[in-house]
């Protein structure tokens, strides 16, 4: 199956952070029997609205991934996902 997933990283947070990030999203992906697809920087971006939780924060740094992958694949993502302090909100979707 296909999926995507869509991560916003504080905007604090170094772009050679963001790229450490990634390659242990990849690794985490690959290591459960998935495939990466394509990995889009958006870069920085206004949010639309303030998370409860972050009133400062204004603006993120925007990831799109795409992956294929079992059933496991996204939740073993989403389980690391939650556990970097550097992502402030995620969506994983399947695509098909």
């Amino acid at each position: 199956m296909q999926y995507e997933a869509i991560c916003a990283f504080h905007s604090g947070t170094a772009e050679e952070k963001i790229d450490s990030i990634l390659n242990r999203f990849e690794q985490r992906i690959q290591s459960n029997g998935g495939k990466v697809g394509k990995v889009e920087k958006q870069g920085q971006k206004e949010l639309a609205y303030q998370f409860q939780n972050s009133k400062d924060l204004t603006r993120a740094y925007y990831v799109h991934l795409t992956f294929e992958g079992e059933g496991r694949t996204p939740n073993e993502l989403r389980n690391i996902i939650h556990v970097t302090e550097e992502v402030v909100r995620h969506i994983i979707t399947r695509v098909n």
